[in-house]
């Protein structure tokens, strides 16, 4: 069993060595640990009374989560972050799965063929997330940025933070760390930036531009929130069609959220132009104006996830999964009394995992963080377990974690005057 060990970390020792002097070579390499394998190889540990869909969902949020923050300690204590920094967070998540994957060498047959089962008892999960990361994927891809014979073409029509964000990428690769506000020098940043952090990442290691990462991780982080969605409808939910109420809420989730499309009903009914061309010209997303350019009720402010969040609000797209993530590690891992009386156990590590991804939240989504204690406060109320004998052990489980960037050199929501974000 030790040879084997040794072969598997020498050959991932060579890749990532390959990687290294082959930037091309990371995307094969460099970015499936970066945003999937660490996560899955914890829960191949943990084992989560969890569906095969969130699983995957789960693996990508917790690696993103992760690479994230450990880059972002370890530039901090190096001085510095470098490409050099990348490649070693990538060594320091891969050895302990090789290791892990040496010594239990059926676990990851056993893992894919729970997924493929899954796959294969509801593929509408599946379906709905490669959906959703095939029209993120394809609108960013199109729009987000285009090369012509007259300049840069950034197109749709909410990329106007594309600038601030793509700064972010690019200065932080360009040595600005830990970061001043690219556009206003010597001042720190004091935003929620950690998804354009995990896309500098990506960027580095391959040596390529930021937009192409950053249209890649929304897609991935796309494909994670629809997984998420439908696996912690499926927590909640019992009965023989709790499969299709799943299937429904992920695709709200994903496709629906906000009112704004109601107004594209009403242009038709009022024959305003045809589908094609209403859709192609007029936002209908937290829209106020209607086609004739006149404010007119009514007036949806609330946007739509995906044409708001994981389109243009790069913080969305990687906040939301994540808060979605720690909520359904909290429900897999602490039942409703009814059925902790039926004899299903609290999982007290999947309780830990959920308030450190809800702590590891903050830096995402300064909004979500707050949110996903609230939600959880909620939670517990509602399953009945806010008093019983395990209460205290529990709350401290999660508590412990949660509250961890309070006890951090960062804040969240530092003042301007903080030199660390």
């Amino acid at each position: 069993m030790p040879s084997i060990t040794l072969a598997a970390l020498a050959l991932a020792a060579a890749g990532v060595a390959v990687a290294y002097l082959i930037p091309a070579v990371a995307v094969l390499t460099v970015w499936p640990v970066l945003m999937f394998l660490p996560g899955w190889a914890l829960l191949t540990v943990l084992r989560p009374p969890i569906t095969a869909s969130g699983v995957i969902g789960l693996a990508v949020v917790l690696s993103v989560a992760a690479s994230t923050h450990l880059a972002w300690w370890l530039g901090l204590a190096t001085g510095g972050y470098t490409r050099l920094t990348v490649f070693a967070v990538t060594a320091t998540l891969l050895a302990p799965v090789l290791i892990w994957f040496a010594r239990r060498r059926g676990v990851p047959a056993a893992a894919l063929r729970n997924a493929m089962r899954g796959l294969r008892r509801d593929s509408l999960p599946w379906a709905i997330a490669a959906a959703s990361a095939w029209f993120v994927a394809f609108v960013l891809s199109l729009g987000l940025w285009r090369v012509t014979p007259a300049g840069v073409v950034s197109g749709g029509w909410n990329w106007s933070d594309l600038g601030v964000h793509l700064s972010i990428v690019q200065s932080l690769n360009a040595g600005n760390f830990p970061p001043d506000v690219p556009y206003f020098a010597g001042e720190p940043l004091t935003y929620h930036w950690f998804s354009d952090f995990h896309a500098a990442i990506l960027a580095s290691s391959s040596g390529v531009f930021g937009v192409p990462a950053m249209v890649t991780q929304s897609a991935v982080l796309a494909a994670a929130l629809a997984l998420l969605a439908h696996a912690l409808a499926r927590q909640l939910l019992r009965g023989p069609h709790a499969r299709r109420a799943a299937a429904i809420a992920a695709t709200l989730v994903v496709f629906g959220g906000g009112l704004g499309w109601i107004r594209l009903v009403g242009d038709l009914a009022l024959e305003r132009g045809d589908l094609v061309s209403l859709v192609t010209n007029y936002s209908y997303d937290n829209q106020w104006y209607d086609t004739l350019g006149q404010v007119n009720w009514p007036h949806f402010n609330i946007p739509s996830v995906m044409g708001t969040g994981l389109l243009a609000h790069r913080a969305t797209a990687a906040g939301l999964p994540i808060f979605i993530a720690g909520i359904l590690l909290l429900v897999a891992g602490l039942p409703p009394r009814w059925r902790r009386a039926t004899g299903v156990r609290d999982r007290w590590p999947l309780i830990l995992l959920a308030g450190g991804l809800g702590a590891l939240l903050a830096p995402f989504h300064f909004f979500y963080f707050p949110t996903f204690l609230a939600v959880a406060a909620i939670y517990v109320l509602a399953a009945g377990r806010l008093l019983d004998r395990a209460a205290m052990r529990n709350a401290a489980s999660s508590c412990l974690r949660t509250c961890w960037p309070f006890r951090s050199r960062w804040r969240p929501c530092s003042s301007l005057a903080a030199r660390v974000p």
